[in-house]
């Protein structure tokens, strides 16, 4: 299952800082990390910029987890979670109609 991780965050760049390089140490990692900063002045910038060209090359996925800016995600966070998905058949399904 291919999986982007969206972390929303709003003037904690330590805190950010932490969950973005726990991401980058998954042992199943995302196939993207999306941040989006609410704060107007772009606090977040610096810290992505930063950590862009130090953690994992991160691409797009099909599925959304999210975490907190104030959270941490142990090495078998996404792991864990993406295996709870698949056993009990979480997500959703869609249908194109002509």
């Amino acid at each position: 299952m291919k999986v982007s991780v969206c972390v929303v965050t709003h003037c904690r760049v330590e805190r950010l800082h932490a969950v973005l390089q726990d991401l980058a140490r998954q042992r199943r990692l995302p196939e993207q990390v999306v941040v989006v900063d609410i704060d107007a002045a772009g606090s977040a910038r610096p810290v992505i910029g930063q950590l862009r060209t130090s953690t994992a090359p991160f691409r797009s996925g099909a599925s959304l987890a999210f975490i907190d800016d104030d959270e941490r995600a142990p090495g078998s966070w996404l792991g864990q979670l993406l295996d709870a998905a698949t056993l009990y058949r979480a997500g959703w399904r869609y249908r194109a109609y002509a």
